[in-house]
């Protein structure tokens, strides 16, 4: 491994205050060293799971970096962590479980369905990565990667299956067929609405789903990963302090616009026979 390789991957192993901005470029460069140190700490964090050191964090970008680098060959290691119980899966990668894992998930993709299938019927992981799990099956529909009549068979049986206390998954179940259009699925939405498996707060009544239906599906996940477009904003970070010269640029700018604004008003001195200035003609003398 070069140098600049090992003291990015040191720059971002444990938590810090800013942005490591050259740390995550200098990865984003070097994708075939970077990823045996990366996919080691998702094997540390799949170990040690609450265990882990709270500063370490090698492992939460591991999993935007793996996704960006579309790195098929650790899927099922990203798929061990993301079938973790919510507290542990909280505890390791946090807001990620709704906003970057399904993405990560797409991108990292192998081809085992099975594996997929498998941990959205797992009631003891974490609601909220099952259900992005669900939308992961639909996208891979919408791309034609998973068969039409095997997508339909695996709704088929999660809506018609042994009843669960499960609204969430139902409830995403029924939200990923309105996205894929399914039309045809429309009987186990009407199933589950019966039910009342359905939470109507989140996606409104079965007429609502109805309207979807007709509606352009969504294209979420299939955009490239970007780690740091996806990370830098987060708000575990404190913002970039502004450069010095840019603000002194604006202080100058706004001391400016305060002493326009603050300028007195000028009045202008009218002599004995200048026009008067109500526009009458008639010159000041004159004017009364």
């Amino acid at each position: 491994m070069t140098e600049s390789v090992q003291k990015a991957i040191n720059d971002i192993t444990y938590r810090s205050k800013v942005f490591p901005e050259e740390a995550f470029q200098t990865i984003s460069k070097n994708r075939e060293e970077a990823i045996p140190f990366l996919r080691a700490a998702l094997e540390k964090a799949v170990a040690e799971k609450d265990k882990l050191d709270v500063q370490y964090q090698l492992h939460f970008y591991a999993l935007f970096f793996l996704g960006e680098f579309q790195a098929r060959e650790c899927f099922p290691l990203i798929m061990e962590m993301a079938s973790f119980p919510t507290d542990i899966l909280d505890y390791l990668i946090g807001d990620t479980v709704t906003e970057g894992l399904p993405q990560i998930l797409y991108h990292t993709y192998n081809g085992d369905l099975e594996l997929l299938k498998k941990a959205i019927r797992n009631q003891e992981s974490d609601e909220f990565a099952r259900t992005g799990m669900l939308r992961v099956m639909g996208q891979l529909y919408l791309d034609g990667s998973l068969g039409k009549d095997e997508w339909e068979d695996f709704i088929r049986e999660e809506a018609h299956g042994d009843e669960r206390d499960d609204s969430y998954i139902y409830t995403g179940l029924a939200d990923v067929i309105c996205d894929c259009n399914m039309k045809d699925m429309l009987p186990e939405i009407r199933y589950l609405y019966e039910r009342e498996r359905i939470d109507e707060s989140a996606i409104g009544r079965y007429d609502d789903c109805v309207d979807r239906m007709f509606r352009k599906n969504r294209d979420t996940y299939t955009s490239p990963i970007d780690a740091a477009k996806m990370l830098r904003g987060w708000a575990m970070f404190e913002e970039p302090k502004r450069d010095t010269m840019e603000k002194k640029s604006i202080d100058k700018l706004f001391k400016a616009l305060e002493r326009e604004y603050n300028a007195p008003e000028k009045t202008v001195k009218i002599g004995r026979n200048d026009p008067c200035p109500c526009g009458s003609g008639k010159n000041t003398r004159n004017a009364a």
